[in-house]
């Protein structure tokens, strides 16, 4: 068995967090150079970036950092491609980014935004997500089935690792806090927890209402355009109207959410959701005159996902656990992003998330060009948060986050202690270097590709 296959065939294993591999930084090390030879030959920009970089083999860890994406890359798509229906152009696009060929004979016919561009590429087997389009334009990310089922397994094992309590028996209440219907990954992730965990006629969901990915980017082009002056009156004054309608519908289905949760508080149920809902959850309940604590003491919490955004009171993280007040052994945490296969779960032992054995944790500078881990002979790294994610099929793993982070280097797993977005800091701007370079190599790669194809449509270029 080779160093790569005996790594991933610990995301099945619910222990692994407890006991990794001894040789842990070998193996990883061997299977980084597996990984790297195979995913050359699948992704021309990853290609073009080794040998533009001189990375001829993976010696050491460091041979890695040249090789990151940046998580913008994946958002790099021009957006007159999708303003002008340029379907086959996205796959392109797609195609620069992903291990498996995307066919250009998939049938784009009828299809009228990105969230139909999606269903179209899932139905030929292409799992394409979008993030969640905080920063106003999503990224979107290829998959396979291989990695659907690896991050379900990986994220049940983490959760129930965390949670003893918690069996994957389907006989409980479950209250997912995300749309039932999105474009996003976690709503996905969260209907398969949900099938595992939640009791037939008993699983419940956000809210109904669907989001969708063209939404997102619609309403990013638009601020942008009304910063700009360029937005005409009648357009603003539509979406403010279309915003408001969905704004009333969505909250009347969140306030329902919250009602049941609360309603059936004395039974053991099992409620994920982010932040700012599991806030506003107690809240809500606090303006009922609901006392805190009165939740039945099985009941198992999950965090995740971040503040997305929202703005939230000194002491949020405090006034929910005092809601709840359930045991650690109730609750769990995990950190990640869309870019990660499986979340990484807290360990209350070791103060901090536990990071996987197939996923090589890589600390670096803030301009994310220099490897920090063990460069200042400290077991505590401070730096930029990057990664390289054995576990992906779709893609390459390899990626600079925009997180601040200590990481401990111990015996035995990796510890993320503590997490900062850098545009959250005093100095604010985070911009890599690596993304316009990636960029540069994507754009490249459509253009030797989409002259085949011009004779059809618009050349690529005038849509730059």
């Amino acid at each position: 068995m080779s160093a790569l296959d005996k790594l991933l065939s610990l995301i099945g294993d619910v222990n692994v967090y407890d006991n990794g591999p001894d040789n842990l930084a070998e193996l990883q090390l061997h299977a980084a150079r597996e990984r790297v030879k195979e995913r050359r030959g699948q992704i021309a920009v990853l290609d073009k970036r080794a040998h533009d970089t001189g990375v001829d083999a993976i010696d050491s860890f460091d041979d890695l950092v040249p090789l990151l994406f940046s998580h913008t890359n994946y958002k790099s798509y021009p957006e007159s491609l999708v303003d002008n229906q340029r379907w086959e152009m996205m796959n392109l696009w797609l195609q620069s980014l992903s291990t498996r060929k995307i066919s250009q004979d998939i049938d784009m016919r009828g299809v009228q935004d990105v969230d139909d561009w999606m269903v179209r590429l899932r139905e030929a087997g292409h799992y394409v997500f979008a993030s969640s389009g905080t920063s106003g334009k999503s990224s979107f990310l290829n998959q396979t089935q291989v990695d659907r089922e690896r991050t379900f397994t990986g994220l049940l094992n983490g959760t129930i690792w965390q949670a003893p309590s918690l069996n994957p028996n389907a006989d409980r209440p479950c209250y997912c806090g995300v749309p039932r219907h999105s474009p996003h990954r976690f709503s996905e992730i969260q209907q398969a927890m949900a099938a595992a965990i939640g009791a037939p006629g008993d699983i419940h969901f956000l809210t109904d209402i669907p989001t969708r990915a063209a939404d997102t980017n619609y309403m990013g082009r638009l601020r942008t355009q009304i910063a700009q002056g360029k937005a005409a009156p009648e357009e603003v004054e539509e979406f403010e109207r279309k915003t408001r309608e969905k704004s009333l519908a969505v909250r009347g289905a969140i306030t329902q959410f919250y009602d049941n949760i609360l309603e059936n508080r004395d039974r053991p149920i099992f409620l994920h959701t982010l932040w700012p809902y599991f806030h506003e959850l107690a809240e809500h309940a606090g303006a009922k005159g609901i006392k805190d604590g009165d939740f039945h003491p099985d009941s198992v919490i999950m965090f995740g996902g971040g503040l997305k955004g929202a703005q939230l009171p000194e002491g949020y993280q405090q006034r929910v656990y005092d809601f709840f007040a359930l045991s650690q052994d109730n609750i769990a945490h995990t950190y990640g992003m869309v870019e990660m296969q499986v979340p990484l779960p807290y360990s209350s032992k070791a103060e901090g998330y536990v990071v996987p054995p197939w996923v090589i944790p890589l600390v670096l500078d803030r301009d994310g060009t220099k490897l920090l881990n063990h460069a200042t002979g400290s077991k505590l790294v401070e730096g930029r948060m990057a990664f390289l994610d054995l576990s992906l099929e779709g893609r390459w793993g390899g990626l600079i986050t925009g997180d601040k982070v200590s990481v401990r280097f111990d015996d035995g797993a990796p510890i993320v202690q503590s997490i900062t977005r850098y545009q959250d800091l005093p100095e604010g701007d985070d911009k890599l270097s690596c993304a316009g370079t990636i960029d540069s190599y994507v754009r490249g790669s459509i253009r030797a590709v989409s002259t085949r194809t011009e004779s059809v449509g618009v050349p690529f270029a005038a849509l730059m």
